[in-house]
């Protein structure tokens, strides 16, 4: 996909979850059983020290895509949207107004796309979920004899580094599609 220079924007409300005082710190000792169980008893409003919460992310990200997004789309210029994978699943839990505890119940493999559509009037008014975590750009290049890119979802080194602490997760894609009855392709 070639997008002209021109037509690409960036902003601060897209990105990832503040960690503020925590930002490259040691994961185990930021994570420790105290913090956990601090964390564990309301995630969504927990915000480390200087940073952020998960109810903080969600409004920044719906306040962002619904003001200043939604409003320059239409069915032929839809939006892609290049954010982190906290910051998607914090949307789409607000997109769904469901328990702040199933944020974390939401897979999003790194470069997966997400896609959401947003129907302006009728019956079906109001956003959809079109698809989530979809990784099949993953897979043409394996498919077709290739490698699949170091640092993708199924880069075992990437992961393992993932699961260690020592690697920030790489950024995801959300679709946003003016008419939810007309998927992206």
């Amino acid at each position: 996909m070639k997008v002209p220079a021109s037509q690409l924007v960036s902003s601060e409300e897209l990105l990832e979850l503040d960690m503020g005082q925590w930002e490259g710190g040691v994961r185990a000792e930021c994570y420790s059983p105290e913090n956990l169980a601090i964390i564990r008893r309301d995630v969504w409003r927990f915000a480390p020290p200087g940073g952020e919460s998960q109810k903080q992310v969600e409004e920044r990200m719906l306040r962002y895509i619904t003001q200043v997004v939604l409003p320059q789309l239409t069915p032929d210029r839809p939006a892609l949207i290049v954010t982190h994978g906290l910051a998607i699943k914090c949307f789409l839990r607000g997109l769904l107004d469901s328990s702040p505890d199933m944020t974390r119940r939401i897979r999003l493999d790194n470069t997966a796309i997400t896609e959401v559509g947003f129907q302006p009037d009728g019956a079906e008014q109001g956003w959809h979920i079109l698809r989530v975590n979809d990784t099949m750009h993953l897979a043409a290049p394996a498919a077709a004899g290739g490698q699949l890119p170091t640092g993708s979802a199924a880069d075992p080194t990437h992961e393992a580094a993932l699961r260690q602490g020592t690697l920030e997760p790489k950024a995801s894609g959300v679709a946003v599609n003016g008419d939810a009855r007309r998927p992206l392709t």
